[in-house]
C-alpha cells in the first residue's frame, strides 16, 4: 500500500487529482503483469518505492541523497543501478 501511495504523490506533482488516480490505479493493475511469479515477492514493492523516490529526488535534484536511495536500492535488486541513466535527464528538464 505504501508503494501505491507514495506513486500517487509523485504523480500529483505533474497531473491533476483524477488523472494521478487513474494512472495509480494503472500501475495497480499491472503488478500482476509486470512481476509475473506464482507468489508474491516482497522485495517487489520495495522496488517501486525506490523508483519512486529515486526518480524524485532526481527531478529535485537532491544528488547526495539520490546516491544513497541508488545504493540502497542497489541492495535489494540490482535494476536500481539504472536509476543514474535518468538522473541526467531529470535534472535537465
Amino acid at each position: 500500500m505504501a508503494a501505491f501511495i507514495l506513486f500517487h504523490l509523485f504523480l500529483r506533482q505533474w497531473f491533476a487529482d483524477d488523472l494521478a488516480f487513474w494512472r495509480t490505479l494503472f500501475l495497480v493493475a499491472t503488478v500482476p503483469l509486470t512481476f509475473n511469479n506464482w507468489t508474491e515477492i516482497p522485495t517487489d514493492f520495495i522496488e517501486i518505492i525506490v523508483f519512486t523516490v529515486g526518480l524524485w529526488l532526481a527531478y529535485r535534484d537532491a544528488m547526495s541523497r539520490f546516491c544513497v536511495t541508488v545504493f540502497v536500492g542497489a541492495l535489494n535488486r540490482e535494476s536500481a543501478a539504472v536509476l543514474p541513466f535518468f538522473s541526467s535527464s531529470c535534472s535537465s528538464t
